[in-house]
This record gives C-alpha cells, structure tokens and sequence, in this order.
C-alpha cells in the first residue's frame, strides 16, 4: 500500500496545483482515497465470508452529503436499494474501478491527456446506463434512475471510506490484483502527463522568452528605422541647403557676368539715356560707338556716291555740250567722256558692294541692339521683382533667374530640389487694387489655363508639373523648363531658313496640334505664334502658353460654345472670332470649325508678316507705359516739343475752358512688311473748338494726284534721283495767332490749377493744317523756290546748274531735279528749321 499512498499523494500534489473548480473536486476526491487506503492496514483483519455484501450494503451508514457545490465530492448520501435486486461482487467491484478511472480521465482531461483507457470507461457506461443522476442530490430519470444512482454511490461510497477491503475479501484474488495494476498504471499515465506538462512549460517559457527577444529586437529596429529617417531627413535638409547655396551662388555669378556684359555692349551698340527737360524726365536710346561709326561710313559712302553721280551727270552734260559745239573748250574726246563714265560706273558698283556690307553689317547690329534691348529691360525687371531675392518656394523650388514678365506674371528659372531638374516657375500676381470681379475673372481664366494643360502628356508640348500658392493675391504653376530659344529668335538670328529645318520645325509644331485635336476634349491654341513654340536642349520645338485656349466640348447643346477669351492675345495671330468685342460673346455650334471662318494672316517664312496684316498698336497711354518701344516713342515726341516750345504752362485764365488731347500710336512698316519705328504723336481734340474764339481760317493747299503723276513721269523720262521724307511733328512748327488752352497731356505733371498754353500748332487743331503750311511756305521761298500757279502745292527752283521741283503733301515731300548741289542745299535748310527723316 506503501506504492498506493505515494501515488495518491502525487495525485493530491498534482491535482492541487490545478485552481480549476472541477480539478480542485478532483483532488479532493483523490485525498480522500489515499487516506482511506492509507489507514486499511490498520483495521482489524476480517474473515473473508464474515460479512455478506447485503448485510454491507444494510449496514454501513454514511454521512449525507451535503448540498454545497464546493464540498460536493468530500460526502455521499448512500441510499439503500429497495428493489433487492441480485448483484454480482465482480460488478461491483468494476462498477468502483470505472468511476475511479472515470475520474481519472475526467482528471486527465483537465490535464489535457486524451488517451486514457477508454475500454473501461466503454463499460462504466454500458453499466450505468442513460438514468444516472446528480451526485448529491438523489434525483434521476423515473425508479430505474434512481435505483442505478444508488448502486453508483453505493459502490463510490465504498471506494472512498476505505471499504474496499471488505469487498475484496469476498471476491477472487484476480479481482484485487486487477485494481491494483490500474492504481500503478494510472500512476505512470500521471508521471508521464507531469513530464509532458513539464515539457510544455518548458517549451512555451522558451516560445515566451524567443517572443520577449522578438518584440525586444522589433523595438530596435524601429528605433534604428526612426533614426535612420531622421538621419536621411537631416541629410536631405542639409543637401537641398547646400545644393541651393550652390545655386544661388551661380546665380549671383551670372547675374554679375551679365551686368558687365551688358556695360560692355552698351558702349558698343548703345544705351538708354535719361533726359529731363524742366519737370519732364524721359528716357532716350543713343547708339553706341560701333553704330556711330557704321552710320559714319555710310554716311560717308553716300556722300561719295552723290559726288559721282554728279561727276557723270557734269560729263553727259559735256557730252551733249560737245555734240553742238559748244564744248571745245575743255579737250575732252568723246572716248575720255566715255572712259570717265565707265570709271564712274565701276566706282559706283564698288560702293554699291561696301554699301550692301555695312548695311548686313548694321541689320546684325540691329539684331545685337534688339538682343541688348531685351536683356537690359529683363534685368531691370528682375531688379523691380519682389522674388529677385532667390526664395525656395513650397520648401522645394528654388528661384533662379527671370526669364520673362508678362502683363500680370513672371516667369523665373527654378531648380527642383526633390527631382534634381530645372523647370519653369509662372507667377501669377493679382493687383491689389483690382475688383473682387476683376479678381475672380483672372482666377477663373487661370484655373482654366491649369484645367486645360494639366492633362497634356506629349513630347511637343511644354508639360505642367505642379500649382501651388503662395499667398492671397500670388499663386505659382510650374512647369517644364526648354533651355533652347524660342521660334521667334530663331527666325530673326536665321535670315534665310534652310527648307528641311524648316519642314521638321513645322511637323513638330503640327504633331503636337493633332494630339490636341485627337482627344476626347478637342483643345483650340488661339494665341500660336512664333513666340510661343520653344525649344530644347535637344531642339525639339514644344508649343506652350494655353491661356488663350479653349476645350470643345463634345456636346455643347443648343447653346453653343462660347468663346471667352475675345480679344486677347497677339493682335494678328487671333482668328477673326475673337475681334467680337461686344458684351455678347459668339458662340459656335458644335459641327462648326472655328478656322474655318478664315485667319488673320500670320507670319510668313523667316518671321515677316503679309502686307495685309496689322501690327497691334495700343488704344490709349495706359496700356502703352508698359511697352519699352511706345515709351521710347512717346519720349521722341515730348522731347520735340519741348525743342520747339509748343506750349507754356500758366494759370488757367478764369471763364476759359481748355480742351483736351490723347495719345494716338502707329506702326511704321517697311515694303517686306518689317517694322520699321514706332511712332506715337500727342493729337489735341481740335473738335472741342470753337470758331472765332479759339481758331479761324482752316485752308490748306493740298497736292493734287495729277500733279503727283506729273512730277514722276518727268523725273523718270530725265533719270533724276527721288527723294522721299516726311517731316516729324511738321504741324508743331506752326505759329498759332490765336489763344488756345489745353489740359496737359497724359504722362505729365504740372502744378494744380495749371493748363498748358500753345504757342504752335499741334496735331489735331482746326488751324493747324494752314500754320504749318505758312511756316512751310516761308522757309522753302527762303531757298529760292516758288509755288506753281497750277498747283500751290509744287514748288520750283531754276539755275544755271539745272532745276529742282519739290512737292508737298501735308508732312509729305517729294524733291528731284538735275541740280544735285541745289536739292542737298535744300535737305540742309529743311532739316535746320524741321527735324525730318530720309
């Protein structure tokens, strides 16, 4: 019994580590039958056939059990069987070892151990039927329940208060011994669930320190990750720092490089002068010291040209001289007139040559002089610029240089500090002092611009890359960066474009438009010039600029398309529809093609308009004093009448009302369509007049076409040279008899309350055309003219030395004649008295 007691009292130091409710009943169960086994050796021996079972069963009381469920295992109510059925020892005896063993599995269970002997459990419940009842309670299913609940507790009973010797000694010794083998068998399955369960805590502290070690080497390795992007972030800011000191310090360079590159061609090619004529300053271009020099040289080329057309003049004269006899004098044959004519001609052609040199000459000088021009107004602008100061804008575009200003942006060279690439920065600035309406009408027609180019992918469009803000009335697009020239450049740096360059210029340009035809929204470019197609590092030409552009919708309604974008953009490359400028906009159906109307001619090869083309001149001096041409103009013209006194600034004398004047623009062009000066004239509204107040007589003579006809057909007949030149400001040389007062003109400033006075006539005046024919008059009688009595307008000169017929057309002159010397004369006199052009 001494093996029994060891392994009851495993089973009670295994079961009662166990805090489970069912393993705790367990256990105490166990102690129970250690115990009882524990104290049988001694008892009193019994006689083997002493005690009947029945007499056992009848006799033996036990306490009742009681009803708590935690001392449910430690009492029994054994009930006595009233039915007196007859019994087997060895079925009781079986009926004690299954539910010792029944508790045993229940135990093992607990434990996790699932093979326990299932035979015996197999026939415990064939025994114990389907009626048995609670333990402790006494309740089951009908009286066959009952009466099997009480064998059940009977026989447990027995097991567990020690009296399972009582039964042994009635039954066989097979019996006993059986019991005894499961005991040991029972207590090996325990030792070998305790090294499996050791085991398993084995195995799960190490499955628990391997998660320790995993979670302890996961929370470095965060740690080291967040240091690493820490780190990369620290070496990113102190990159994108030095990279944009970097810049910033070749841009200075650059900047630096130019300035002086601009000092030195302004000696050469010329500069921009400021002059200031008693309050009035103004600003004028004068040419630099190899201009000079080139007019020089023609100048003097052209002088030398005259002198042998008069040297072979004088000699056809000697010619025909001689021919009547009147020409012995001089000794000259008829083969050394010839001679010298023939010398004169080959002199004629080599000055011809060098002309045609200097003049290739001048027009490269003219294209430096443009360039210069260019560079000097982009520099001032980038000066003027609030974003001069090389800013990184959203904390990743750094701002290089200016490359342009428009009417409300800039555009700057930027590098991208997270792409590593130039792009092109547009700057959009909203006036603070524009409208609310005026203000959303910009924004709408931007975010339109953004809405049309941002899905724009093709290798001949310039793509937009990013948009972003800057502040309230600033917003900034990016886009990509072309590094070449633009088609513009190209076409006047090119005189004569070679036929395949051009032809692949034009199917780049081409490309790009049938890509903008092809999509499902059809995108119309209506401002395409040569100024908008750039190039690359590579020269592949890309079409930019979509502000003036307009997505057809494929399905526009009744209502049509309507075209926002009227009037704007370069004046003679628009298509007619957008010269509607009334409040109404066209609109156009949806199977209409815009092009179809016809276009404004636009450029021709090598960038010179049709003759039909008209240039775009501004309508008033506002939109004029932001274009550096029409300001020089308008300096031109303020400056000449600041020569010529035209007006004093006095009080306004009280009960007269003075009229007004404007600015009125033009666009000289040459024969091929080029321009050739921009001309602005200060008009008075001579319509504010009133007749015999402020002026008089109004009669002019003016040329008449037959006489124009007339005068051309003798000079052709008698192949005399023609000279053409009109006089600049002619009117202003007029002297004015009356008393006429003007508001000052728009760009100058007098004191309050102040008018200006005209002294002579100015453009626009009712009398004006007659002074100026007056002045006229008098200074060409100074010359030893006189008018014609057919025409008051031809006036004639005779000498010895030939004739000299000059005609006038208001500010218009045409002089000719045979007197080379007297018609040189004239242009000096002219020019002495008014500033003229040839």
């Amino acid at each position: 019994m001494s093996g029994s007691s060891a392994a009851g009292e495993d089973i009670v130091q295994h079961l009662s580590s166990n805090s489970n409710p069912s393993s705790s009943k367990l256990a105490k169960l166990e102690a129970r039958m250690a115990g009882k086994a524990v104290s049988a050796p001694s008892s009193p021996p019994h006689h083997p056939m002493s005690a009947p079972v029945i007499s056992f069963m009848d006799q033996e009381e036990l306490p009742e059990t009681s009803s708590s469920d935690d001392d449910n295992c430690e009492e029994f109510l054994i009930q006595k069987n009233t039915l007196k059925r007859p019994r087997s020892p060895d079925g009781d005896n079986m009926l004690a070892l299954g539910n010792f063993e029944g508790s045993v599995n229940e135990a093992a269970k607990i434990l996790g151990v699932t093979d326990t002997k299932p035979s015996l459990d197999n026939s415990s419940r064939k025994k114990q039927g389907r009626g048995r009842g609670r333990a402790g309670t006494g309740r089951g299913r009908g009286s066959r329940a009952a009466d099997q609940t009480r064998l059940t507790s009977t026989s447990s009973a027995a097991v567990t208060n020690g009296q399972l010797d009582k039964l042994t000694n009635k039954e066989p010794r097979s019996s006993v011994q059986l019991g005894h083998d499961d005991r040991a068998a029972l207590q090996d399955e325990l030792s070998t669930l305790r090294g499996k369960v050791a085991f398993l805590e084995e195995d799960l502290s190490k499955s628990h320190q391997e998660a320790t070690n995993y979670h302890e080497l996961s929370d470095r390795l965060a740690k080291e990750l967040k240091d690493l992007k820490d780190h990369d972030q620290q070496m990113r800011l102190k990159q994108m720092k030095i990279l944009s000191d970097l810049l910033i310090a070749v841009s200075k360079a650059e900047r630096q490089e130019a300035r002086m590159r601009i000092r030195q061609e302004s000696f050469r090619l010329g500069n921009v002068a400021v002059m200031r004529a008693g309050t009035i300053i103004s600003e004028t271009w004068e040419d630099g010291q190899a201009i000079k020099d080139l007019n020089a040289h023609l100048k003097s080329l052209l002088e030398t040209k005259e002198t042998i057309e008069r040297h072979r003049k004088s000699l056809k004269k000697r010619q025909s001289d001689k021919g009547d006899g009147s020409d012995a004098e001089t000794g000259m044959s008829e083969e050394d007139i010839l001679l010298q004519d023939e010398i004169c001609k080959s002199r004629l052609m080599s000055i011809k040559r060098e002309e045609e040199q200097y003049m290739r000459e001048r027009d490269r000088y003219e294209l430096e002089k443009g360039r210069l021009i260019r560079e000097m107004k982009r520099l001032r602008d980038e000066d003027g610029s609030r974003f001069n100061n090389f800013q990184i804008l959203h904390h990743r575009y750094a701002l290089l240089n200016l490359l342009g200003k428009g009417g409300f942006s800039e555009v700057y060279r930027a590098f991208d500090l997270v792409e590593y690439k130039y792009v092109a920065c547009k700057l959009h600035g909203l006036n603070a002092q524009w409208s609310e309406e005026k203000k959303q009408s910009y924004i709408r027609h931007a975010i339109r611009e953004y809405n049309i180019h941002k899905t724009l992918v093709h290798p001949n469009i310039v793509r937009l890359w990013d948009i972003f803000e800057i502040d309230h009335n600033t917003f900034c697009t990016v886009l990509e960066y072309c590094s070449g020239k633009d088609l513009d450049a190209v076409l006047k740096a090119t005189p004569i474009l070679p036929e395949k360059e051009g032809r692949i210029i034009i199917v780049q340009i081409f490309q790009g438009l049938v890509y903008l035809n092809k999509r499902g929204q059809k995108i119309i470019h209506y401002d395409l010039k040569p100024g908008n197609v750039l190039f690359d590092e590579v020269g592949v030409a890309k079409v930019t600029d979509f502000g003036l552009s307009k997505i057809v919708e494929n399905d526009v309604g009744s209502q049509g398309m309507e075209l926002t974008s009227q009037g704007a953009g370069t004046y003679w490359y628009l298509p007619p529809e957008c010269f509607d400028l009334s409040k109404t906009p066209f609109i156009s159906s949806k199977g209409y093609h815009l092009r179809d109307r016809g276009t404004i001619a636009a450029p021709e090869r090598y960038g010179f308009s049709r003759a039909g083309a008209v240039i775009a001149e501004p309508s008033s001096y506002k939109e004029a004093s932001g274009i550096p041409e029409w300001q020089l103009a308008m300096t031109d013209e303020l400056n000449a009448l600041h020569r010529t006194c035209t007006w004093d600034v006095v009080p306004l004398p009280a009960g007269v009302v003075p009229i007004t004047c404007k600015w009125v623009f033009k666009v000289k062009t040459k024969s091929d369509g080029s321009i050739e000066r921009y001309k602005a004239r200060l008009v008075a509204r001579g319509f504010q007049q009133t007749q015999g107040i402020d002026y008089d007589e109004t009669f002019a003579p003016v040329a008449h076409l037959t006489t124009v006809r007339a005068l051309l057909a003798v000079a052709a007949s008698s192949s005399w040279t023609i000279s053409q030149m009109d006089v600049k400001n002619a009117f202003l040389h007029g002297d004015l008899h009356e008393e006429v007062y003007m508001h000052p003109p728009p760009g100058i400033e007098v004191p309050s309350g102040h008018v200006c006075r005209l002294r002579r006539a100015l453009y626009g005046l009712k009398q004006a055309p007659r002074a100026c024919f007056e002045r006229f008059v008098s200074v060409i009688k100074a010359c030893g003219f006189y008018s014609s009595d057919h025409d008051p307008a031809l006036f004639i000169h005779v000498s010895s030395r030939g004739r000299t017929l000059l005609l006038l057309y208001v500010d218009d002159m045409l002089i000719t004649g045979d007197d080379p010397d007297h018609i040189a004369h004239v242009k000096a006199s002219l020019s002495q008295v008014h500033t003229r052009s040839s």
